[in-house]
């Protein structure tokens, strides 16, 4: 736990240094947002013609749910193109990343199609009785570790879906510690530090809210409604940032033997929980 910690506080500090990476989670929230409130609206459209769901209905839900995917992993491939250049001394920005992204959008989509179908699995899975919750939370626990650096394998060796798979997996079954300490230490710094502010910040607007008899009690308890949510909404930005930063410092060290952007090796070592060495 020490070692995920400071894997954390390592990739804060890259974020500090290189706040531009924020840019790409922030615009890639905007876009799947366009595509959310698109597809909703022509879903409501179809549903007014009809009183139960229809095939139509059903396919713009799963290409709507496709492109929010997509979208998103567009975003992130830049991220983590970009926070590769900055980790090994370079310079690069959000043009920098994006133009990755486009070179790699056919990989992008490819691996965005796996991901919905997995997740549709998935989904389809937690509906059975009883045991369907179970199993497809751990399935999709399991999916999300095995899968961590998948966008580091996409940008740097460009390989397909089903190749990513098996080489993120491969790594994880190599360095799974790193993956599992590190995460957990991104979540507690971005919990402490944004989360529980942001949510302490809500509860305050709504008790005032609920206290208020109107005027500035009611304007007091909607800013701070408001200030909550942007504040949650920023958490959820810099916990993208940094997952994708750490993603690629353990990758470097996984495959390369090297440890980037301020990095120690005794840091990355001690929490890969695996014997030293690249993983080919």
């Amino acid at each position: 736990m020490r070692s995920g910690w400071a894997l954390a506080k390592q990739s804060f500090g890259v974020l500090r240094t290189h706040r531009g990476l924020l840019s790409f989670p922030l615009l890639g929230a905007l876009a799947a947002m366009v595509i959310l409130v698109a597809a909703c609206g022509v879903g409501l459209a179809i549903s007014h013609s009809s009183d139960r769901l229809t095939a139509p209905t059903v396919v713009l839900a799963v290409i709507g749910l496709y492109l929010v995917i997509f979208v998103g992993y567009f975003f992130s491939v830049g991220l983590v193109a970009a926070a590769d250049e900055m980790l090994r001394g370079g310079q690069a920005t959000l043009r920098d990343g994006l133009r990755v992204s486009s070179e790699r959008a056919g990989l992008i989509a490819g691996w965005a199609l796996l991901s919905t179908t997995v997740g549709v699995v998935f989904s389809a899975i937690e509906e059975i009785d009883i045991v369907g919750p179970i199993i497809g939370n751990l399935l999709d626990a399991a999916w999300t570790l095995i899968t961590f650096v998948a966008l580091p394998v996409i940008v740097i060796e460009g390989t397909g879906p089903f190749e990513t798979v098996r080489r993120s997996g491969r790594i994880f079954k190599e360095r799974w510690a790193g993956q599992v300490t590190g995460n957990i230490g991104i979540f507690a710094i971005v919990f402490v530090l944004g989360i529980l502010p942001s949510l302490a910040v809500g509860v305050a607007g709504y008790l005032l809210l609920q206290s208020s008899d109107g005027g500035a009690g009611d304007a007091g308890g909607a800013a701070l409604i408001a200030l909550g949510a942007i504040l949650l909404v920023i958490s959820y930005l810099t916990e993208r940032a940094l997952s994708g930063i750490f993603s690629v410092a353990l990758y470097r060290y996984a495959t390369e033997d090297t440890a980037l952007g301020g990095f120690s090796a005794e840091q990355l070592e001690s929490a890969v929980g695996a014997p030293r060495g690249r993983v080919a």
